[in-house]
């Protein structure tokens, strides 16, 4: 599929979304184009706010803040996740169901990818999604 003639301006927000929206859809995985860069910048913060984290710990207002993203995230991606859990069969694991486990393995690629190390584990996804923390 062709990507139409090129357009030299737009008059509205609307007309600029309808036309990138219709040359998009020519391209895979454009939904990582902006993906890999957002996670570029903020992955590396969120690791180091899970580094020492732990059930009953103290972290700092900073670390809070990575902590309530990676669980807007987790909140933001949950039925999703659920449903490519179902899709791909994948299984429970601790206390964790299919979709929190699909979630954890891919925040632990992103990691990888990112930051080269990867700290989210079972026990750390559940004591934030349980808010079993205190900030100083």
């Amino acid at each position: 599929m062709r990507s139409p003639a090129p357009i030299d301006r737009y008059d509205t927000v609307s007309a600029a979304e309808d036309d990138i929206h219709r040359r998009l859809e020519s391209f895979p995985n454009v939904d990582k184009w902006l993906l890999k860069p957002i996670a570029t910048v903020v992955m590396p913060t969120w690791t180091d706010a899970l580094t020492s984290f732990s059930a009953n710990s103290t972290t700092t207002r900073s670390e809070a803040v990575a902590l309530d993203q990676i669980e807007s995230l987790w909140q933001n991606t949950q039925p999703l996740l659920q449903q490519r859990a179902e899709l791909l069969g994948s299984g429970t694991m601790d206390t964790l169901e299919e979709s929190h486990v699909l979630f954890m393995v891919l925040f632990r690629d992103l990691q990888r990818e990112i930051v080269d190390r990867a700290n989210m584990n079972p026990h750390k996804l559940r004591v934030l999604l349980d808010d079993r923390y205190t900030v100083e």
